[in-house]
């Protein structure tokens, strides 16, 4: 049986704590400034583009390339699950744009991983995974 004590590094006194409980390591900022600029993003979001999707939809519309704007209903649903996800500190997505077919998509992009919940005309919304451009899951949201 070999000996591996000489190949292992001594043994450590004390730890070293690399950031404080509170704070976040990458963004150096505390949990509550990031809940709250999470919550920001997501009011934004609904204020911006939701509600005002829905005061003008015509803006979105482009009859002669068969383009829809979103309907009310899934308006009104995407709107709710925005305010879920914002009481749920969820991340934001990286952008929210029409469908073309009356329904709404938030994507969100992180490194290979891209995600889209979208909500459709007929009201219905499921949850699209990619990976480096590959569908990995595609879920139902109910």
């Amino acid at each position: 049986m070999s000996n591996y004590s000489s190949t292992l590094s001594t043994a450590i006194d004390e730890a070293v704590n690399t950031f404080n409980d509170d704070r976040t390591p990458i963004e150096g900022i505390s949990y509550e400034k990031l809940r709250r600029k999470r919550r920001e993003q997501w009011d934004e979001i609904i204020d911006s583009f939701l509600i005002e999707w829905g005061k003008n939809p015509s803006l979105l519309e482009d009859p002669d390339e068969g383009v829809l704007s979103p309907t009310n209903q899934s308006i009104r649903i995407a709107i709710g699950l925005a305010l879920v996800m914002r009481n749920h500190d969820a991340i934001p997505p990286s952008r929210v744009v029409p469908d073309g077919e009356g329904g709404i998509a938030f994507e969100l992009m992180r490194g290979e991983v891209f995600e889209s919940m979208q909500v459709h005309s007929d009201c219905s919304v499921e949850l699209l995974t990619f990976r480096n451009c590959r569908l990995l899951a595609r879920r139902p949201i109910s």
